[in-house]
């Protein structure tokens, strides 16, 4: 060792060599970084913040250098999001309202390496440069409160205005990025997106909101809560929304007197009402809820007849779920959880019959229901006072999978599809805190199904702090999604498609980098870059041998990226975010462009105080550079910029809001699914919304 040099920094020097020569596993890290943090834990004890466990002896100047921000999804158990097995994000409450978001899709469009796509019916989430066409929202995990909530006959989540939960109601969003089915098991392909309502005891005791804009858009909102002197807390809420939606939307490839010249006239409407309640009693946390959403179709998808008032989608779902915690001691405690859910599906769609040379019309009517019950236990335990270990096991039961579809007028069937089916879950995640700055996340989790058997996926991560203020993560993880119900019994009696019963379930293996630092008081920034790889993709395509479309196990695709972000928070209350992502995406077993894949995304959020902490402008600018389309075109790239002004407290309990979206009226286009004739499906311009909320 060279006289005078500390052996920290001679220790960094091997390490690097090593790297050098190739030679570095992940267990040479780990041995490494365990004798770099404890060699520096000597020789720095003095000039080092004090431990978090320490937090009442700490300086204001020290808490801001120190990571508060929670998370639950990633692990099960709430923990700084420095020491989450995952690169997360919190979206907040107060963030919502100053933003001006409607929905959870425009929650997850601002967040670094999401974007979303509308095909005036859905809106769907892609993530890290990934969305499959026709996809269902079936790769990214969807919890309320922990509690899965993905239907089981597309396995979708729902994020525009089918999200079952009123955005008001939402306390935070947690996003956790990678595979995640070490815990989770099905569909939590590239991240987990845990939505945490607000809390019956920590409710108001009556709210009301009231809300217009563009396109004949109301909504209203009605909020009650209680805690009674028994310890009972309740929560009610009701919401209903209603969007006639724009007047005339233009379709030049409908441009013929025939189709009214392409133009779908009030055919854009949106309506939903939802329910929701939350009862608490000690350990025990009941939720209920009922969500109700028929939107038109004015895209003439399907090749149904264009501009036809009958053309329609209903989604109903509902949910109850049930959670009890008992607490052992400090170190332990058991959770249980009970949830049953439903989704019925009814999409009703107008086709013209000239057969006998006599046009007719003939609705056409798809039907799926779906009824799932799910229990779970684990055990979360520490030992040797400062290792955890987290062992549960859940049971799946899908008690209904029916699909339908059938002509009433003349009548015939196409499909009649009964199913059901069940999935049990061990699995077990170690948190090891090896020395004071390393630690080891790992776990593993066997899914077996009673249709195509078992897979097994693991995750681990080691997080290493070589400081307070520094964060660095290497994340390996393996997920699965199981092929749907859809897309295993879905046919049409041999007209165009046919099942595939036979489906494997995908699968990727992701390898990340994330540095995360905390700059100063006021900046923290975080870099991540990763790369995935996916097998046995489920794709529609044609079989040789009869014509007929179905859903085989036929793609490959490999994808790189970078993310970066600087989020800020002065002392003035000045917060903002901004983050670049790059992505780059190649199908291993064709030459083509990926489908809806953009490869730069450019996102800057800031909230500005204006007047005191009671009227704030919340601003977003956000780049989606240009993608594919379906049939190999291009879908050019835009800015989109988004304005609120949100007044606080204005007068006891009233908060007002004035949102304008798409500030300066862009043009912009998301590629279309491969069921619309059209190739790219327009968004709206310039939009408003005022919004009015009272507590009581």
């Amino acid at each position: 060792m060279a006289k005078g040099q500390p052996k920290e920094i001679t220790l960094h020097k091997a390490v690097t060599s090593h790297c050098k020569k190739g030679g570095l596993s992940i267990w040479s890290i780990v041995v490494l970084a365990c004798l770099h943090a404890m060699l520096a834990g000597s020789s720095h004890a003095q000039s080092q913040a004090p431990d978090v466990e320490n937090l009442m002896e700490l300086s204001f100047d020290e808490l801001l250098e120190i990571d508060t921000e929670k998370v639950y999804g990633a692990s099960k158990f709430v923990q700084p999001s420095s020491s989450a097995p995952s690169s997360t994000t919190v979206i907040t409450a107060a963030q919502i309202q100053r933003y001006g978001y409607r929905t959870l899709a425009e929650i997850l469009r601002s967040v670094r390496g999401f974007y979303t796509s509308g095909d005036r019916n859905y809106d769907y989430i892609g993530v890290r440069g990934f969305l499959r066409p026709g996809a269902s929202n079936s790769r990214l995990l969807l919890l309320i409160n922990g509690h899965r909530m993905n239907d089981n006959i597309f396995d979708g989540g729902s994020f525009g205005t089918d999200f079952p939960i009123d955005v008001d109601l939402i306390d935070r969003v947690e996003v956790v990025r990678g595979p995640s089915s070490a815990l989770y098991g099905n569909s939590a392909f590239f991240g987990v997106i845990n939505v945490i309502t607000r809390q019956a005891f920590d409710s108001e005791r009556g709210e009301a909101s009231v809300e217009i804009g563009s396109f004949g858009t109301h909504k209203t909102r009605f909020t009650l809560s209680d805690q009674f002197e028994n310890g009972v807390s309740l929560l009610l809420s009701g919401s209903y929304f209603d969007r006639r939606g724009q007047a005339n939307l233009y379709y030049p490839e409908f441009d013929d007197p025939t189709t009214n010249f392409g133009v779908a006239r009030r055919r854009d409407g949106d309506e939903f009402y939802n329910l929701f309640t939350q009862l608490t009693y000690r350990s025990v946390t009941i939720d209920a809820g009922l969500h109700v959403r028929e939107k038109d179709i004015p895209t003439g998808a399907f090749d149904t007849v264009f501009n036809h008032p009958g053309n329609r989608t209903e989604d109903i779902s509902g949910f109850v779920n049930a959670k009890h915690i008992h607490q052992f001691s400090e170190d332990s405690e058991v959770t249980s959880r009970l949830t049953y859910g439903h989704y019925d599906f009814n999409g009703q769609y107008i086709y013209e019959d000239d057969e006998t040379g006599i046009p007719i019309i003939v609705p056409n009517f798809d039907r799926a229901r779906g009824r799932w019950l799910i229990a779970e236990s684990y055990l979360r335990q520490q030992f040797l006072s400062k290792h955890q270990a987290i062992g549960g096991f859940e049971y799946r039961y899908d008690i209904q999978q029916d699909q339908r579809n059938l002509d009433r007028m003349p009548p015939f069937t196409y499909l009649d599809s009964r199913q059901s089916g069940d999935v049990w879950s061990p699995y077990l995640a170690l948190e090891l805190n090896l020395c004071t700055n390393l630690t080891i996340n790992a776990g593993v989790r066997h899914d077996h199904y009673d249709s195509f058997g078992g897979t097994t996926n693991p995750r681990t991560a080691v997080i290493y702090q070589p400081r307070p203020a520094t964060t660095l993560k290497y994340i390996y993880g393996q997920a699965f999604r199981a092929p749907n119900a859809f897309e295993l019994f879905y046919g049409d009696s041999g007209y165009t498609a046919k099942p595939n019963p036979s489906l494997e379930p995908e699968e990727i293996i992701t390898q990340e980098i994330v540095w995360e630092e905390q700059i100063n008081q006021q900046f923290k920034t975080a870099l991540s870059v990763f790369q995935y790889d996916i097998e046995n993709l489920i794709s529609q395509r044609i079989d040789p041998s009869d014509g007929l479309l179905m859903y085989r196990n036929v793609e490959a695709l490999r994808a790189r990226g970078i993310e970066g972000e600087l989020s800020t928070r002065t002392r003035k209350g000045v917060q903002g975010r901004l983050s670049y992502a790059f992505q780059e995406s190649e199908d291993l077993r064709s030459t083509g462009n990926i489908f809806n894949a953009p490869s730069h995304l450019i996102k800057a959020n800031v909230i500005i105080p204006i007047w005191k902490e009671k009227v704030s402008l919340g601003w977003e600018t956000l780049y989606t550079s240009e993608r594919t389309t379906f049939s190999r075109a291009k879908a050019p790239g835009f800015w989109l910029s988004n304005l609120t002004l949100f007044g606080h407290e204005l007068r006891p309990g009233l908060d007002v809001s004035a949102s304008v979206y798409n500030l300066f009226d862009q043009q912009f286009f998301d590629p279309a699914n491969p069921e619309h004739l059209q190739d790219l499906i327009e968004q709206d311009g310039r939009t408003f919304r005022l919004k009015l909320s009272y507590r009581f």
